[in-house]
């Protein structure tokens, strides 16, 4: 039988003496008994410590069986790893020699149908995502689990294991403004400007604000945007400044 599968062994005893004995029929007997295999498998996940909204980060999963006997696995009755992804983050890809994984609605499930030796670890299975631009700042947890096939795992408690990643901010803002009225434009007379402001990534901006404070000899009459709030704001302190 291959290491980690059940079998039945028979154990026969047999008793003898010189002296001749009436009933030898009674001499011999047998027991026998099931024996089954248990593998510990255990799954370890890692990844980065922090990374930023917006950005692509990439899980790495190691499945060990730390025996002591061979965790056998079929087509089946495969070893099995589930990964539930966070919802502050998309899929990607997910790969894994030896590995047939799969993603469907934010879950992703890799089988391996071969078995696992005692004291062995399978080819690493790897999940790339992208985070969500709005995702920060906070953390996310992400939790991996791995369940047997045939051989019974005596303990459970090493068959999950999280990875937290904490999630920062970073973006790259950028602002351009051109003359969209009059130019030259006479005395007394009315022009127009247009800002565009750039969010080049790879977080998403919360909160902006752009101030544009005119040169002498122009007064803000107005503006507007949008998904701005826009405040002109003439007063002897900015007598031509506009705040967005």
């Amino acid at each position: 039988d291959e290491p980690g599968e059940p079998f039945q062994y028979v154990n026969t005893a047999t008793v003898s003496s010189p002296t001749p004995d009436p009933n030898p029929d009674n001499n011999t007997d047998t027991e026998g008994s099931g024996v089954e295999g248990e593998a510990d498998l255990a799954i370890t996940k890692t990844g980065p410590d922090a990374a930023d909204a917006g950005s692509q980060i990439t899980w790495t999963l190691s499945v060990t069986n730390n025996g002591p006997s061979d965790s056998v696995a079929s087509a089946d009755d495969p070893i099995t790893v589930v990964d539930t992804l966070p919802s502050e983050v998309t899929f990607v890809a997910t790969t894994g020699d030896g590995w047939d994984c799969g993603h469907v609605e934010g879950v992703v499930t890799c089988d391996r149908i071969t078995t696992l030796a005692a004291g062995a670890s399978a080819p690493d299975i790897t999940i790339t995502v992208d985070i969500d631009p709005s995702a920060g700042p906070g953390s996310i947890t992400n939790a991996a689990t791995v369940s047997p096939g045939e051989t019974n795992d005596p303990v459970p408690a090493n068959n999950t294991d999280t990875d937290p990643v904490t999630i920062t901010e970073d973006v790259e803002l950028t602002i351009a403004k051109t003359t969209t009225g009059a130019n030259p434009v006479l005395a007394g007379e009315t022009t127009e400007f247009s800002i565009v402001v750039t969010n080049e990534g790879p977080s998403s901006a919360r909160q902006v604000t752009v101030v544009d404070t005119l040169p002498d000899g122009l007064t803000a009459i107005g503006a507007s945007g949008d998904g701005w709030l826009c405040t002109p704001s003439p007063t002897p302190a900015t007598p031509a400044s506009i705040v967005y």
